[in-house]
């Protein structure tokens, strides 16, 4: 996790998911 583009890619992806849940 030293790409800037993954590291933003997965706060997306963690974002997403922690939205979903809370729905």
């Amino acid at each position: 996790t030293g790409s800037p583009v993954f590291h933003t890619l997965w706060s997306y992806v963690l974002a997403y998911v922690w939205k979903r849940n809370i729905t």
